[in-house]
């Protein structure tokens, strides 16, 4: 009896193993967060004049200092909150940070980043995007310069892929555990936070229960908690650099390949990793399968972007009824922002979900074998990889303009989830600015 038990109970134990490393390397969502949120903030000019307004940037010491105790407010109701909702050893407070939010006390610069959970550089610098002169004029690459309310967002959307969230398990660091999933260093250890699965089926929950454990809508709060508190005390720098991240997040979680953990997964695979002789292999080869069609999706879809971003009514559908549809509804909600903006992040994470398994298969009949089934194969090892062999910008272009060939529900598809993030973005732009 128990040589019958052990078997399978070896084989579950080898495949929570092989789930772990088959979503490590999914954890930058879309390539060019700017240029979903600079459509949104073009979309929304005529609705939002606060986008307008020309501020200039300010140190971050300067504006701890100068909102110190609305910032301890806010953050322990922060982690009272997180406490209730999230019971799991991640994102811990020490001692003398729990105290000193609930004592009088001045909070440092260095103990504001420890409580809110990023790495001791976070916004210490500013990444100018690739591409980032498609949509902004080329001297708005200076980041000391003043520009709009609506420019500062365009640029910080991209903020939290800059490093705040990477290596923060495995290196000692008493807030965090062991890594939930994902990896240790590089992107890759900033999965827990940028990739989410509340809608995952029971089976993939029940081989990796630590998939519970994502902590993106814990960044999703924290951030639109913080983005109140400078637009509260007039900070309009802040208020934009925190409402970006916020944005960020919420972007990611319309990402399909972010919102379900292992979009290919079925009972045939688990019977296949179950049989395999040699399981190691069919783990790595299976990684490997997964990081190309993920990529190879961002691909085509940064280069939908970059052709929609001059006729943006043509990539995205009905953006100017939508713009007016949510207007209207805003108008009539009587919620608090934060409570508009989870119902927004849940409903946009869950149209994700819904559609990665279609995705995932459009995906491995748009592509040659050679770059979705053949794990020995890694398109992106010399950070090279050409996609216009296999989607030309004319024939990306041509869709765009309304033509429809054999690539045709690859695209749609591709099209219905970039629409899927700028309309949340619109939403939480319209939740906080309106």
């Amino acid at each position: 009896m128990n040589t019958r038990t052990s078997m399978p109970a070896r084989y579950i134990t080898w495949f929570v193993c092989m789930f772990a490393v088959l979503i490590a390397p999914a954890s930058s969502a879309w390539d060019k967060h700017f240029l979903l949120t600079s459509v949104a903030v073009n979309a929304l000019e005529d609705e939002l004049p606060a986008l307008d307004r020309v501020i200039r940037p300010t140190t971050l010491a300067s504006f701890v200092a100068r909102n110190n105790e609305a910032l301890k407010t806010a953050l322990r109701l922060f982690h009272d909150w997180k406490q209730r909702a999230y019971p799991y050893p991640q994102w811990l407070l020490s001692d003398a940070n729990a105290a000193l939010l609930r004592q009088p006390g001045t909070m440092s610069q260095k103990q504001f980043l420890e409580i809110l959970g990023v790495g001791p550089a976070a916004f210490s610098k500013v990444v100018i995007p690739t591409g980032f002169d498609a949509v902004q004029n080329a001297a708005l690459a200076n980041p000391n310069m003043a520009r709009s309310f609506g420019d500062w967002l365009v640029l910080f959307s991209d903020e939290p892929d800059w490093g705040m969230d990477q290596s923060l398990f495995g290196a000692g660091d008493p807030r965090y555990g062991e890594i939930p999933y994902g990896s240790l260093k590089g992107t890759g250890s900033q999965a827990p936070f940028h990739m989410y699965f509340p809608c995952e089926n029971w089976i993939s929950l029940k081989i990796k229960p630590s998939l519970k454990q994502g902590m993106t809508h814990l960044r999703f709060v924290a951030f639109a908690n913080l983005a109140q508190v400078a637009l509260c005390a007039g900070d309009q720098y802040w208020g934009a650099r925190f409402l970006a991240c916020t944005i960020h997040y919420l972007q990611d979680m319309t990402a399909p390949y972010h919102a379900s953990a292992v979009p290919f997964l079925n009972p045939l695979v688990i019977a296949k990793a179950i049989l395999a002789k040699d399981k190691e292999r069919f783990s790595r080869d299976n990684t490997q399968l997964l990081s190309n069609r993920h990529f190879l999706f961002e691909a085509v879809a940064a280069r939908m972007q970059v052709l929609g971003a001059a006729a943006p009514e043509k990539l995205y559908s009905a953006l100017s009824q939508k713009v007016a549809a949510l207007c209207a509804a805003q108008d009539k909600e009587d919620n608090p922002p934060t409570t508009t903006l989870m119902k927004q992040f849940k409903a946009s994470n869950k149209r994700a979900f819904d559609c990665a398994h279609k995705i995932d298969k459009l995906v491995s009949k748009a592509f040659p074998k050679k770059l979705v089934g053949d794990p020995s194969y890694d398109p992106f090892a010399d950070g090279a990889f050409d996609v216009s062999p296999y989607f030309s910008d004319a024939s990306v272009q041509s869709w765009i303009d309304g033509q429809r060939n054999k690539k045709t529900p690859f695209l749609n598809e591709i099209g219905g989830s970039l629409s899927n993030a700028v309309e949340a973005t619109l939403a939480a732009l319209l939740a906080v600015l309106r």
